[in-house]
């Protein structure tokens, strides 16, 4: 690789830079599966090729106005004006502020989460049972907890529940002991449901849950 190459490289992963940051510092709070290499390689020039158009400008004049010397202009730039631009975006699309500006405009909005599924776990809090039905009819019951995980895989939709319960048709719910756990894969899934159990402290719930 000669001298040109290297420069045409740097050339280009610098025009990419804000592009990266920006989509980068949303993908951080993106509830879903990711997109593919691909995919986000073009994401990336796409956001880039706005980033340039639209802001860029004004950030390198108001650098120019405020005689800021050239390195710190180049970082806020390209990386500084980029990562508040990213964090204002990922706020502006989880509070869903520009679903506003579609309904004025009599256009279905798009949610940005793309399943149920990854819309419905991170609602859940402490308190309240996840119950799983399998193909078979098997059911699977317990509390939902930080060490609890739902995958956000699109190619399998698995689930991990660390205190397993026995989920009685009729009669108090008990827990398993010994304490156990469990990983359900998404292929034998046939529902989930969510139940509020309310507050409870550990003596309550040794004795049981009645749903």
């Amino acid at each position: 690789m000669n001298f040109s190459d290297v420069d045409a490289l740097k050339d280009m992963l610098a025009l990419l830079a804000p592009g990266f940051i920006i989509l980068m510092v949303q993908e951080a709070h993106k509830v879903g599966p990711r997109d593919s290499l691909q995919q986000r390689l073009f994401s990336y020039a796409v956001a880039s090729t706005a980033y340039f158009a639209a802001i860029a400008p004004i950030v390198r004049h108001a650098g120019e106005v405020l005689c800021v010397p050239v390195l710190w202009a180049q970082v806020a730039e390209y990386a500084v004006f980029p990562a508040i631009l990213g964090v204002i975006l990922a706020v502006c699309r989880s509070r869903r502020w520009l679903d506003r500006i579609s309904r004025l405009l009599k256009l279905p909005p798009i949610h940005h989460i793309p399943t149920a599924w990854d819309w419905a776990f991170p609602l859940q809090r402490n308190g309240v049972f996840v119950i799983a039905t399998l193909e078979n009819g098997d059911r699977f019951a317990g509390p939902w907890s930080p060490a609890a995980f739902a995958s956000s895989t699109s190619g399998e939709r698995d689930l991990y529940i660390p205190e397993v319960w026995d989920a009685k048709e009729e009669g108090p719910w008990e827990r398993f002991e010994p304490k156990r756990a469990i990983l359900l894969c998404g292929k034998d899934i046939k529902t989930i449901e969510f139940f509020n159990a309310g507050e409870s402290n550990d003596e309550e719930t040794t004795s049981g849950t009645t749903p």
